[in-house]
């Protein structure tokens, strides 16, 4: 199973700290946004990426590890982007 699943709206995270969380690109980045998601703006417009309601099946992860989560889940969306391009 992939590290990563992403879908057009969906993104899950299937290894421990397993979570599932709904994912934004562009101006609906900034509408969603709130206190509890993962924001990456890159140089803005369409490149915004919001990870957001995320959802864990675990215990949330330490400050540190949550942000090299995040890290990887920004790749693996933007990834998927590029793919359907």
């Amino acid at each position: 199973m992939d590290k990563f699943t992403v879908t057009p709206q969906d993104i899950n995270h299937n290894e421990s700290p397993a979570f599932v969380a709904n994912w934004f690109s562009g101006d609906e980045a900034l509408e969603n946004k709130d206190q509890n998601s993962f924001y990456y703006e890159a140089s803005g417009g369409l490149d915004q990426l919001l990870i957001c309601q995320i959802e864990w099946q675990e215990k949330k992860p330490d400050q540190e590890q949550f942000n090299q989560i995040m890290d990887e889940a920004i790749t693996a969306i933007d990834k998927w982007i590029s793919d359907r391009m």
